[in-house]
């Protein structure tokens, strides 16, 4: 496999460790799958080498940090059909093939207070699940499942015999504004089945991994995020539950529908303020990102380099950028910049999955620059 020149070797022999006893202790708070759903279609053995090579380069190693990466490989435990690392963020995955080679599992727990770190990895994980799926295998015909979050105990080895939910359906559910999703198995809440997910802005699901919301479902370009259906039964709860007299009737259903009106304005406000935080930044942007960074002289230009490995620069990239401008911080600082804006190295294996506001604030936070930090995640978060 090669990537940027460089040549990487790969050994699957090496990989005949049966998993650990010690693991089937541990407890996860979400699982997903990619299902098999033809009897004799299975997923081949190059499809876990290449995934867990990928998975293993992207997200387990440090990029360009030899020592950083000695200590996070010891974190990263390999057996002969899976993978489970932690990823510093507090997030742990685990990546395993199962079920007679017909299902990829992952599933990822994370330490109080980091459950957005987890949305963000896990988006990015499925997204190479899907991607290695379709330039290995794209001939087998599979399913996306979701695990139901009570029945996570492992090992998993049949998800079929839990309770799961097909990830179309989650998605169908979501974007014509019904609460709970119905299966023959009953019915549950959206919201359980995926605790950690903001279900506002369906085209940013992690369960997409990364994948344009079209080419999964059909969504109409007129698409409100906030359905009529959801507001709806509010007012016929209004209008069942009253017993005034008329005028006092068309009162209360107008103080009711300005109430429903600024709950829709409040709704739609922070689906816009979600929209701004994730919408992703592209060179354009770069004389606002340079602003917010160096107004009243708060960030140290010097710092470029450090900056620059958060956002998921590689340090061959970096090396390069300080060669071409001599040492000069201000010219390295902005090429440094000009390099996270289009996405290149690992930039969209960073929490926040690529260039945009919270994968630079969180940069910003794990250098301390605490802040330049707050006065970005004020105006922008």
């Amino acid at each position: 496999m090669e990537r940027k020149g460089e040549r990487l070797l790969f050994f699957p022999c090496l990989l005949s460790s049966d998993r650990s006893k010690t693991m089937t202790s541990q407890v996860y708070q979400f699982g997903w799958c990619l299902q098999c759903t033809r009897e004799h279609h299975f997923f081949p053995p190059r499809y876990f080498h290449v995934l867990s090579l990928r998975l293993a380069f992207k997200f387990s190693l440090s990029k360009g940090n030899k020592e950083l990466a000695e200590k996070l490989n010891r974190k990263c435990k390999f057996w002969s059909n899976g993978l489970q690392w932690f990823d510093g963020y507090g997030v742990k995955v685990l990546v395993e093939i199962i079920d007679e080679s017909q299902c990829v599992l992952v599933m990822m727990s994370c330490e109080k207070g980091y459950s957005d770190n987890m949305v963000s990895l896990r988006r990015n994980v499925i997204g190479e699940v899907m991607s290695v799926y379709k330039e290995s295998c794209p001939g087998l015909k599979v399913k996306a499942l979701s695990i139901d979050p009570e029945e996570l105990a492992y090992p998993v080895n049949t998800p079929r015999e839990r309770t799961v939910y097909e990830v179309l359906d989650l998605l169908s559910a979501i974007k014509e504004g019904r609460p709970f999703l119905v299966s023959d198995k009953g019915h549950k809440e959206v919201k359980e089945i995926l605790p950690d997910e903001s279900l506002s802005d369906i085209s940013n699901l992690s369960l997409l991994g990364g994948r344009d919301i079209k080419e999964v479902i059909e969504i109409p370009e007129e698409f409100n995020i906030v359905s009529a259906n959801k507001l709806e039964p509010t007012i016929q709860k209004v209008k069942s539950d009253t017993n005034y007299i008329p005028t006092q009737i068309s009162e209360s259903d107008n103080d009711q529908q300005k109430d429903i009106d600024t709950h829709t304005c409040t709704i739609n406000d922070k689906v816009q303020e979600t929209h701004i935080a994730n919408r992703l930044l592209d060179i354009r942007d770069l004389a606002v990102v340079l602003q917010e960074l160096t107004s009243n002289q708060q960030f140290d230009y010097t710092d470029w380099h450090q900056l620059g490995l958060y956002l998921g620069l590689y340090e061959r990239t970096l090396k390069a950028i300080e060669e071409d401008n001599r040492g000069k911080s201000k010219k390295c600082l902005m090429e440094c910049i000009s390099s996270w804006l289009k996405g290149e190295d690992g930039v969209r294996e960073t929490r926040g999955g690529g260039s945009n506001w919270i994968s630079l604030v969180a940069a910003l936070d794990a250098m301390g620059e605490r802040e330049v930090a707050n006065d970005i995640r004020k105006k922008y978060l």
